[in-house]
């Protein structure tokens, strides 16, 4: 998940357009298409652009699709322009587009400065957009903190009963004891696919409880999952060795001894000393 309001502009996209498509093209050169239009505003200064992308390349093969992320990818439409800004195609499409609109750009690769690897092979990668709404700042900020209270509230409601399941004796789901640590894995969907290893980056949803079912933490209320690369020890011991457990999509329970969470003096003032640590935990990617 992202922070409430951000400005995207990719690093990847600042760059130049020398080519002369047959194909309507943008202020800065690159040929587009619009697939729908709607009545409406299109975006001004600030505001803010919640939308669906699809990035797929010239052989058809989709590269990314965020309409399977209930996180949406967000813009926030300069106050100035800016020459990065001016030179970005989809801040450039965006002026043409209003909510509940689709388009697309075709953006050459070699243009493409410090593309992603999935990118190479080649010639030409399309970005499709969808436009789900278009809202200045506040509108936006008051709309993601009342979607945010509802989401935190459902999955807090999802976890807990996990939670509770898993102390009774009552929860389905192979355990795995993690290297004689005490760390217990209990895996409730297991995907089958990949597991992460060191250096590898790591993205995922959690609600952490205490033994007493106090939820001390969640990554809901922080508006975006959490990131980090096992083996690097930028999180507790606990994770460290019960995350790779888990697949890329699947869901467990992670008990973890306190020596492998916030140890004798804890993490106060939400987890006191000694204190033995349960997550509900959702692997995203």
């Amino acid at each position: 998940m992202k922070s409430l309001v951000f400005t995207v502009l990719l690093a990847a996209l600042l760059f130049s357009c020398d080519s002369e498509p047959s194909q309507k093209v943008l202020r800065n050169g690159f040929p587009y298409e619009i697939y729908t239009t709607n009545p409406g505003p299109i975006p001004e200064a600030e505001d803010v652009v919640t939308l669906d992308l699809i990035i797929t390349n010239d052989k058809g093969i989709t590269i990314d699709d965020s309409r399977e992320d209930p996180i949406k990818p967000v813009f926030q439409i300069p106050a100035k322009s800016t020459p990065e800004s001016d030179r970005n195609p989809l801040m450039a499409l965006l002026e043409h587009m209003r909510s509940g609109d689709s388009a697309a750009v075709f953006v050459p690769l070699d243009s493409l400065p410090n593309h992603p690897q999935s990118f190479s092979g080649s010639e030409i990668i399309q970005y499709t957009m969808v436009v789900n709404s278009i809202e200045n700042p506040d509108d936006y900020r008051k709309r993601i903190k009342a979607e945010q209270r509802v989401l935190e509230e459902k999955e807090l409601g999802i976890a807990k009963n996990a939670f509770d399941s898993y102390l009774a004796g009552d929860l389905d789901g192979d355990v795995i004891n993690v290297d004689e640590t005490g760390i217990l894995v209990k895996l409730i969907r297991d995907t089958g696919r990949q597991k992460a290893e060191p250096g590898m980056g790591v993205t995922v949803n959690y609600f952490g409880f205490l033994k007493d079912g106090t939820n001390f933490d969640n990554s809901i209320k922080a508006g975006r999952p959490f990131s980090f690369k096992p083996g690097q020890g930028s999180v507790i011991q606990g994770w460290e060795k019960g995350i790779p457990q888990i697949p890329e999509g699947g869901v467990a329970i992670i008990e973890i001894p306190y020596e492998y969470a916030y140890g004798k003096t804890g993490s106060p003032p939400q987890i006191p000393p000694y204190s033995d640590l349960v997550f509900y935990v959702t692997v995203e990617k």
